[in-house]
């Protein structure tokens, strides 16, 4: 009772002994979550829960599931309830009220998997830390060795299981947020590429080019003159 299990699209999944069984199944798009609540990202819980142990539970046997209070069922049955009500009644705005309360329901149920206290979800926030870390302080020096002591993991080890969590290295997914961070700068109109380089946590101008131009198809300077 109270067992809250985040699974990955396309994976196959089941019950056994469902007699009695009552659960809520909540289906929801992630790019459309992170992107309207971007916030979520620096919140080691959603990092953990959303995104890290949907990998790591096959493995684990869900050795880290996660389990909320009785008094916590009745809040998330409530919350539940009131997103139900809206969606169904359809009044003017109702799109944005469901999905307000299910925001609420994703923020509250990633502050309860920190109180998590096993082995298992315990090294997974250790790795959902180090994520929350890059995504409050991309702009600054970084390396893989600091990143791996903030989750407790040998650099290669860090390594391994970052790409196997997010699809990317560290300093990969470092570089994805500067560079979205670059273009924000650009678009205002208010610094010149070099700034924006050294603005965005790139030390040299020369290598921000390069890599912008890898993923954007266009250099900075011609990003920067598209936008006015």
């Amino acid at each position: 009772k109270g067992h809250v299990f985040v699974v990955n699209q396309n994976s196959i999944h089941g019950f056994k002994n469902v007699e009695s069984l009552e659960f809520f199944n909540i289906m929801y798009d992630v790019k459309i979550l992170l992107n309207t609540n971007p916030d979520l990202r620096k919140i080691s819980g959603f990092q953990s829960l959303f995104v890290l142990e949907p990998i790591y539970c096959k493995s684990s046997r869900f050795q880290s599931k996660m389990q909320i209070s009785d008094e916590n069922i009745k809040y998330v049955n409530n919350l539940l309830d009131l997103a139900y009500l809206e969606f169904m009644g359809k009044s003017q705005g109702y799109q944005t009220v469901t999905q307000s309360f299910f925001h609420i329901l994703v923020v509250f149920l990633s502050r309860e998997y920190t109180k998590v206290n096993n082995e298992c979800s315990v090294k997974i926030l250790q790795l959902a830390d180090a994520v929350v870390y890059i995504e409050e302080n991309f702009t600054s020096p970084l390396s893989v060795d600091f990143l791996a002591s903030k989750a407790y993991m040998s650099p290669r080890h860090f390594i391994r299981v970052f790409k196997e969590s997010y699809g990317t290295t560290p300093m990969e997914y470092v570089n994805s947020l500067r560079l979205d961070y670059a273009t924000r700068l650009l678009a205002s109109g208010n610094n010149t590429v070099t700034q924006v380089a050294l603005q965005s946590g790139f030390t040299d101008p020369n290598y921000f080019a390069r890599i912008f131009k890898k993923k954007y198809s266009v250099t900075p300077s011609q990003y920067l003159s598209k936008s006015f």
